[in-house]
Parts: structure tokens; sequence; C-alpha cells
């Protein structure tokens, strides 16, 4: 009998689909991957595993953060760590952000959940297994992953964005639209220049930034669905003039006139380049990135294309009219599988009512810490659109050929297609 990781039985189709689909290529549509030099570099061991997303649903079982910071910290000993981390993983194991946790340990250590028995063992062998090499390893050899589209921190110093990325057949770089760091916000100093003193000087070296980006080689551009207002000159030279006058920096994620002015001008600048602007929407603060903030900027540069990400997780269905309603919008399922696999299993299923199979990219690991955890989040999208497409074969509104095919766009094509990445063939 074929199951499910849960023990729930697959159907026939199901089975049969997804271990076709386990063999098409796969593009990560959204990770932030450490440079590999760094990620071995790293201390590594078998609590990583629980890294990263997990504490969301920890948090909000009452661990604390400072005892989340404690069960990471290698300077404790792992007897302490596990003790802290043991309960909570319990709680959470049957949370989407924790399932993608067990394949992981179960594909490549052949471990059903961490114990007492094995934990100091498995620590020793994820450290061991933490070298240079392990990104082709796992991502090309396990994964199938052709090309990860990777969004890094711009390094705090002065040296060129992308000098991060030594593989760029594999780790394809999207860009911050806004540069982050500290420094290029000062309005005293922006762009990290002391001449740089108004707002129109400020736009001249951010439009500069991104022309050297793209370039360089950035294949895209990524910012975050915020309630902007209409672009108003005015207000924002106001606000600037205000923030000079108080020494203070521009905020990046909040929704200021002068935020608004500038995200609108340097997204006129960004389609001069016709690279594709990767947009966060929601999630994070329940309504603070709503796709629907998108609409009026949509409707301002349809010269656009826009890859809204996450599918807007909770807000899955207005993410689908979105789609259906504005050319230059694809869907993108980043992360959302392992968020909640019910939620973006029901909302691909609704997709396909909606869209035609060019609109949506179906998987994006949006993982950081431990590469190996992109393998457990892209077997949930696989388990996803396996189930979906399966339901749809079982019901005779498809057949396998058609199923396989979808899958391959969703997984592949789609994203190949709209960021414009070079086929690498073994």
């Amino acid at each position: 009998m074929n199951t499910h990781p849960g023990g729930e039985q697959r159907r026939p189709h199901e089975e049969q689909l997804l271990e076709a689909i386990r063999r098409i290529a796969v593009i990560d549509a959204h990770s932030h991957l450490l440079p590999e030099p760094q990620h071995v570099a790293q201390h590594r061991d078998a609590l990583t595993v629980y890294g990263q997303y997990t504490r969301l649903p920890m948090f909000a079982s009452g661990l604390s953060e400072e005892d989340w910071l404690r069960i990471h910290d290698p300077a404790i000993p792992l007897e302490e760590r596990w003790a802290l981390a043991k309960p909570y993983i319990f709680l959470v194991r049957h949370t989407s952000f924790a399932r993608a946790a067990r394949q992981v340990l179960k594909h490549f250590w052949n471990v059903e959940e961490l114990a007492d028995h094995n934990i100091h063992e498995l620590s020793q062998r994820i450290a061991a297994e933490n070298r240079p090499g392990i990104y082709e390893r796992v991502l090309r050899k396990e994964c199938n992953i052709v090309h990860v589209l990777n969004q890094n921190s711009p390094p705090p110093d002065d040296r060129r964005e992308l000098d991060v990325y030594q593989d760029q057949q594999l780790l394809q770089p999207v860009v911050a639209l806004i540069d982050p760091r500290p420094q290029n916000l000062d309005v005293n100093r922006m762009g990290g220049n002391d001449g740089f003193l108004s707002l129109d000087g400020y736009l001249d070296w951010a439009r500069h930034r991104l022309r050297a980006l793209a370039e360089k080689g950035a294949v895209g551009f990524k910012t975050f669905a915020l309630d902007y207002g209409d672009p108003d000159r005015d207000r924002a030279l106001a606000d600037f003039s205000d923030l000079k006058r108080r020494q203070a920096g521009l905020a990046y994620d909040m929704p200021t006139p002068l935020l608004s002015y500038i995200h609108d001008e340097l997204l006129k600048a960004a389609a001069a380049f016709e690279l594709v602007v990767a947009v966060h929407t929601e999630f994070w603060g329940v309504h603070r990135h709503h796709p629907r903030y998108m609409m009026p900027i949509l409707e301002r540069h349809p010269n656009i294309r826009f890859d809204l990400f996450h599918s807007g997780i909770p807000y899955v269905r207005e993410m689908g009219l979105i789609g259906v309603n504005f050319r230059n919008v694809t869907v993108n399922l980043c992360w959302a599988h392992s968020i909640n696999a019910a939620m973006t299993c029901s909302a691909l299923d609704e997709y396909l009512d909606t869209l035609g199979s060019d609109k949506v990219i179906a998987f994006g690991s949006d993982v950081r810490w431990m590469v190996e955890k992109v393998y457990g989040h892209l077997e949930l999208a696989r388990q996803n659109i396996a189930s979906v497409l399966a339901s749809r074969i079982d019901r005779g509104l498809m057949n396998f050929e058609e199923a396989l095919r979808l899958a391959k766009e969703w997984l592949f094509d789609n994203p190949a297609r709209l960021y414009k990445l070079p086929v690498v063939l073994d």
C-alpha cells in the first residue's frame, strides 16, 4: 500500500504521478542560501534541521526567543539544547514546517524523528557532511534543481553586491530593489557618499546601482507589498527634508510618502532592464503585506512583469483573482507549501480553475540556513502537485500526460522563461 508520510493512502494515479514529478528538473524560484563557503563554515547539528521557520509554530506554542537562540548556540552542550527543543518539536511535529524537517531526516539520514538515542550520532553525521561540494550533492543530485533564484543580504561593506555569488550557474541573483543597508538609507549620506544630500542625488545613485546589478547578472529585483500611497514628489521632498533635519534614516519597509515615491521611481528604472520584479506578499504581520496593495502598482507599471510570492498566504483566493485580472502577474507558491500545505494544495486546485498554465510557479524553498532543508520543502511541493493533479485525472478532467506537462511548466518552464534563465544540460 502506498501511503503519505502521515499514513493516509495515496490514490494510484497520485503515486504514479509523484514518481514522475520527482524526475522533473526543478527551479527553486526563491531562496536565501548563503554562498557555499559561508555555509560550510557555519555550525550544523541535528537541531539545525528544526531551525529557521519551525521557530514560528514553536513561538506560538510558548517557546521564548531567548530559548530559541540557546537551542541553536553551539557553545551550549547538545544535551542541554536538546532538552529545550524536545517538547516543542513534539508539539509542532504535524505542522507543515516540521513535516519538511521530517522529510529531510528520513531522506538524508534514514531517521524518522529526533530522539534521545540518535541526537549525538546524527549531529556528528550532519557536521561531517557539511563540506565543500554540498550544494552540488544536495541541490543538483538529490533535488534535481538546475537553478536557484537566490536573494542574499548585501555585504555590509562597500563590496559590490553580486561579488558573493561565486556560482551564477546555480545561484541566480535576485537583488533588493531598494538597498536595505542602513548607510544607504541615511538621508544625510544616502548611497554611502556624503555628496548625496538631496533626494535627486540619491535617486541617481540608486538608479546607477540597479543598472550595475543588471549588467553584472542579476535576474530580478525584489520588493515588498506595502500600502504605498500614490507617488507624490512634493510630499516626498517634504518628508526627505524632515528626516534630514532630524538626522534620521529612511525605513525601507514603512510606506511613507518618501518611500512610496522612491519605490515608484525605481520601478520605472527597473522597467528599462526588462527584469522581473519579485514581491513578498503576506504572512508576516497578517495584513502588512496584503497582495491587494500591489494592485495600483500593477496598473501604473503594465510593462513590468511582477512575480507575487508566497501565494499571498492566507489570502490565496485574492491572489488568484489578481493573477487573472492582471496580465503582468505571475503567482509564485514559494514557501507556501511549508507554511500551510493544505491551504496551498487547495489554492493550487483553485488556480487550475482560474489561471492559465503559464501563470503559476509552483515551488521556491525560501531556505536560508541549511541546504538539506530545500529537499524537504521541495518534497512537500511535489506531494501537493501530485495530489491536486491526480484528483483531476481521477475526475476525468485531464489525462496523465496533461498532468505531467502541467507539473513541468510549474516547476521549470515558467520560472525559466520568466527569469530568462539558461538551460543547463547534463
